[in-house]
Parts: structure tokens; C-alpha cells; sequence
């Protein structure tokens, strides 16, 4: 399904042959050569126009672009009849380092014979029995069957042709009813559409059905998609391929994107919320612990697991949320406190169907706005209470000291009481410590000399680095588009 067992691939198209000259300017020659004349390399007679279209207005070449697989490579060449404009090897590589195609490609279905086909071909038999039923059941109504009696007409041909019009006349040589009747015909009729109807369901299985579209009212949006799920049971094999197939082109991209993103790049990533972060690839910085130049996020030594999350896109379980709060608040909506309906109304926000600016509008204009001179007033009023608080501070210490002066006994002065004095091992350990910071203020501060130093001597280098680095792409561009023997 996914073409690992192809050979070669590739893809043909007309060009201008003024646009070809243009592609390939050192190859104008053999384009026109080979234009005007108008060799052509198929055998058959009946294709005389296979590699070149002349037209009153316009001169058209057909352009191949084919790669294919020779001594375990992937190699490409462009060409127009026998004249080869380009040719070179894969530039593209896989996590094997091995060449890749530049064709990703995903079939629906293969036969017996190799050949690749889609779902409408199943859907040829289908629609032949529709067409069929179709006819069939136009031609019954057209039509009438007669039931004669031998002699009760004169001409049976004319009787055919009178009955089938509208305001016909048939003679007959007997009483009506029991010379000629017409054939209750409804019951072929409804046959026919009942297996017209057969075929129409078998149709609606590989599109947009009742199921699939999930109009169902009053569901849950759990229910309607697991009635999706059912309605893509004919094109399951169709999506799983698909998706496959997506899965291969992210890999080859990141592939692509490790091999060739040599320089530094800064790439934004934004969330759901719309808030933007840049990271930066291929990256020179200093290594806090060693000092050195190292690099920041390289490419080529990452690698990244590839996930599709696929999904309905409205049916999900945020617009069932979204949905029953819908039909619940407005029956509910009186019996809530303030707190509950802003509450609820936040909830309905937050699980619609907006954008996300418009939910962050929402969220900013619900926060409480402050007012400048309500807020000011509220930090003098505070700071006033602390002052108070430490007003009544105060005046407790002061009132603790006094009581305790008045029950103190007069014994004449007091001497106050000598100064603690550590005991000389902790004074040593006071000494040492002092001196170990001082050593590590000196550390530091002989650090950030040497990292200075060091961005310093190594700026010319990261310059250089960044040069070399462009030339090196331009070059491999020019190389890239560089035809086959220019030099």
C-alpha cells in the first residue's frame, strides 16, 4: 500500500518551451532541437504527439521527472524524449541515512494483477445496478401489458400504440372488459425500486451518509461519533492508509529537516492559548560547569515521536460540554447564586465554539478591574493599621517594663550584665568561615573574568561558524539546481 516495492516513480507534464529553456538555460539547444524535430521514442504510430504539443498559441514539451532505485540508491533524472536536461543522486535521506524518494505515495486498494485503484471502483457495480433499476422501473411506467382475447381486436399493433397514449382509442370486436385488460404492472414496479434503493444504500456507504453526518437530535456527541465510526466502516482501509501515509511525509520532513537545518534557527511555537514561545535549533552557547562553547538543541542529535491525534472536528467532548450546558442553564438559571452563574456562564465561554482571542478578551474583561486611587487608599488604610498595631506593641513593652521596675526590691544600683562571649573553638569556626567566603567571592569573581574572557575570544568563532554555515547552504542549493554537466 505504501509503494516500498516500487522501482521507480515519478511524474510527467507540459511545459511551455520557453518555461523548459528557463528550468535548464545550458540545455536550450537540445530542447529546441528536439522540439522541432520532433523525434519521438514510442513505437506506436497512433502517438505522434507524445513528447511535443503544437498549438496556434502556444509550444509544449513533456517533462518527466522519474527516480528510481539502481545498486540500492534512489537516483532522479529529468528528461523530454532522448534528451537528458538533469540527473543526479538522492539528496533526501532516512533515519538510516540511507536515500529516500522524493515521491510518498499511498494506494487504497491493489488487485491480483499489481495495479493500484481507489474505492470507486467498488463503487462501478453499484452504480451499473442503479442505472439498471433505473431504466427498468421508467420503462414500466412507459409501457403497458394488454391482455387480448383472440379476435377482440382488429389490429394488435394498433391496439399497442392506442393504449400507450393518453388519449387513445382502441375498438374492439366484443364488450371491453372481457375482450382486453391492461396487466396490473405495480408489482415489478415496486421491485425494481426496492433493489434500486439496495444499490443507492451501498452507494451512500463510501460518502457523507445519514450516519456519518450525525444529525441525530437530541444525542450526546459520544453517540454521534460512535455512529460516524459506523458509517465509515466501507472507507476504514481508505483511512488508515491515509494516515499512513501523512505519518511517512512528517518523517521525511523531520529527516529532511535534520540533515538540512545546519545553521541556527529560531522557531515560534504556539499553544491553544495563543501564547508564543520561541526555541532556538543549532544553538552556540558557554557550559555554566565547564566553561566551554557547546551547542543548543542540535538537530542531529534529536530525534521526535510523531502523533496524530485525529478526531471529528465539532463533535468532541468540549461541544458536548458546551451543548447540555446550553439546554440546562436556562431552566436552571433562576435557583443559582451569583457565584454559580458566573460560574456557568465562564464554563459556556470556555467550551465554545470561539476563537481563542475572543475567550481571552472574555477571561480579561472578568478579571476585576482596580481602580488607581481605591487601591492607593486601601495601602494608606492598612498602613495605618499596622501603624496602630505597633502603637499597642509599644505600649505593652512599656507597660510590662514598668511593672516590672515598680516590683523590683531597691537595692541600690545594678550592675548590667556583662557580654556573652562565644567560646573560643566557635570564634575559630567564625574566623575560618570568614575567610572561605572571602576565597569564593575571589572564585567568583575570577570566573566572571574568564567568561567574559572567554565570549570574547570566542565571538570571532561563532562568526566564522554562522558564515561558514550559509556558504555552506548556498552551496549545496547551487549544487541542488545545478544541471547535469554544468560546470
Amino acid at each position: 500500500m505504501d509503494f516500498t516495492d516500487a522501482r521507480y516513480m515519478g511524474m510527467g507534464k507540459w511545459v511551455d518551451v520557453d518555461t523548459a529553456c528557463e528550468l535548464f538555460p545550458d540545455k536550450e539547444e537540445d530542447i529546441r532541437r528536439s522540439y522541432e524535430s520532433g523525434t519521438d521514442l514510442s513505437t506506436n504510430s497512433d502517438r505522434d504527439n507524445k513528447w511535443f504539443s503544437t498549438t496556434e498559441t502556444n509550444q509544449k514539451i513533456r517533462l518527466v521527472d522519474i527516480w528510481y532505485q539502481s545498486k540500492g540508491k534512489w537516483l532522479y533524472t529529468i528528461f523530454t524524449g532522448s534528451t537528458k536536461l538533469m540527473e543526479g543522486e538522492s539528496y533526501l535521506f532516512d533515519e538510516k541515512n540511507k536515500t529516500a524518494c522524493k515521491y510518498i505515495m499511498f494506494a487504497g486498494n491493489i488487485d491480483h494483477d499489481g495495479d493500484r485503484y481507489g474505492f470507486v471502483r467498488n463503487m462501478k457495480s453499484a452504480q451499473d445496478e442503479y442505472n439498471t433499476r433505473r431504466s427498468k422501473g421508467l420503462h414500466i411506467l412507459n409501457s403497458k401489458r394488454l391482455f387480448l382475447s383472440q379476435g377482440s381486436v382488429q389490429d394488435v399493433e394498433e391496439a399497442r400504440r392506442e393504449w400507450n397514449r393518453p388519449d387513445g382509442v382502441i375498438l374492439t370486436n366484443g364488450p371491453v372488459d372481457e375482450g382486453a385488460r391492461a396487466d396490473d404492472q405495480s408489482f415489478d414496479f415496486a421491485g425494481q425500486l426496492k433493489m434500486m434503493e439496495n444499490a443507492i444504500a451501498e452507494l451512500e456507504n463510501y460518502g457523507p451518509n445519514q450516519a456519518l453526518i450525525g444529525d441525530v437530535q437530541n444525542q450526546s456527541g459520544r453517540a454521534i461519533q460512535l455512529l460516524q465510526q459506523a458509517g465509515m466502516a466501507e472507507l476504514g482501509p481508505y483511512i488508515m492508509s491515509y494516515r499512513g501515509w501523512k505519518l511517512r511525509v512528517y518523517r521525511a520532513i523531520w529527516n529532511a529537516v535534520q540533515r538540512h537545518w545546519t545553521g541556527e534557527r529560531w522557531v515560534r511555537v504556539t499553544d491553544d492559548e495563543g501564547l508564543a514561545q520561541f526555541i532556538q535549533l543549532n544553538g552556540v552557547d558557554i557550559d555554566p560547569q565547564t566553561g566551554h562553547p557547546t551547542m543548543v538543541n542540535a538537530l542531529g542529535d534529536l530525534d521526535v515521536d510523531i502523533i496524530l491525534d485525529e478526531g471529528p472536528d465539532t463533535i468532541n467532548a468540549q461541544q458536548d460540554v458546551y451543548e447540555t450546558l446550553s439546554q440546562v442553564l436556562p431552566s436552571v438559571a433562576k435557583m443559582l447564586t451569583p457565584a454559580q452563574t458566573q460560574a456557568a456562564v465562564k464554563a459556556l465561554f470556555e467550551t465554545s465554539a470561539l476563537p481563542a482571542s475572543a475567550k481571552k478578551e472574555f477571561r480579561d474583561a472578568s478579571r476585576p478591574q482596580q481602580d488607581p486611587m481605591a487601591e492607593q487608599a486601601k495601602q494608606i488604610q492598612l498602613a495605618g493599621e499596622a501603624a496602630k498595631v505597633d502603637e499597642t506593641k509599644s505600649k505593652t513593652v512599656l507597660n510590662m517594663a514598668k511593672a516590672q521596675e515598680v516590683g523590683q526590691p531597691d537595692v541600690g544600683s545594678v550592675s548590667s550584665p556583662e557580654k556573652y562571649t562565644p567560646p573560643p573553638h566557635i570564634q575559630d569556626a567564625k574566623a575560618i568561615a570568614e575567610i572561605d567566603k572571602t576565597y569564593a567571592d575571589a572564585d567568583h569573581k575570577r570566573a566572571q573574568a574568564r567568561h567574559i574572557d572567554t565570549q570574547a575570544a570566542l565571538a570571532p568563532v561563532e562568526l566564522l561558524h554562522e558564515t561558514a554555515h550559509k556558504v555552506a547552504d548556498r552551496q549545496q542549493r547551487d549544487d541542488h539546481y545545478q544541471p547535469a554537466g554544468a560546470e
